[in-house]
């Protein structure tokens, strides 16, 4: 589904193939592709159960690049400061409630896994291992590529930043217990309390 888990299967040995993940379930089906990289909650969104035999369990990371919501320029800059709030504000919650979800369809992904008698493996510790190489070996090339084909400066810095920020939000996210009021909290504190919503995106 991104350049980051194709990476990962070429470093595992495998061919990767980029497409949709919708169109996971005709690939499969049809043995174009052996399998594919993606969440477990995706046997209930697309089916999966269906053309799959065998499901590995293994932690890939977290996923950073989603934008949920998204409001073009001019009815932005039309809208009035206490409704670009109220509009912020909405999105927060809705963007926890989906997190939330999401979770919960991990969960009965798993459920549907086992009554549908698939085989859920959990990953080797070589698989864990070659894994983690992977993940801190791909950070240096991200961060050399960026510099490279983007002409980013300090690539590996910002890189570094961020898995500061990752770090510090894991503990808040922990110290929440998960609670949805104490999450939306969190990002009004964070986030949105840090914004001059009379000039941001004008």
């Amino acid at each position: 589904a991104t350049p980051q888990h194709a990476r990962w299967v070429e470093a595992m040995g495998g061919k990767a193939v980029s497409l949709p993940t919708g169109e996971a379930f005709e690939a499969l089906a049809q043995r174009v592709v052996d399998g594919t990289v993606t969440s477990v909650s995706d046997l209930l969104s697309f089916n999966l159960g269906e053309v799959i035999t065998h499901i590995t369990l293994l932690d890939m990371g977290t996923f950073h690049s989603l934008a949920n919501h998204s409001v073009k320029n001019t009815v932005w800059q039309g809208l009035s400061v206490a409704d670009r709030e109220a509009l912020m504000k909405a999105s927060i919650v809705a963007n926890v409630r989906t997190t939330s979800r999401w979770v919960q369809m991990v969960e009965e992904g798993k459920a549907v896994a086992r009554e549908g008698g698939l085989t859920i493996l959990a990953p080797s510790d070589a698989l864990i291992s070659r894994t983690d190489n992977f993940k801190e070996q791909d950070l240096v090339d991200a961060a050399a590529s960026a510099q490279d084909r983007f002409g980013i400066a300090n690539a590996r810095e910002k890189i570094v930043r961020f898995e500061a920020l990752v770090k510090k939000w894991e503990g808040l996210v922990a110290e929440s217990g998960g609670n949805e009021d104490a999450m939306v909290a969190l990002y009004e504190s964070e986030i949105l309390s840090q914004i001059d919503l009379a000039r941001y995106g004008m």
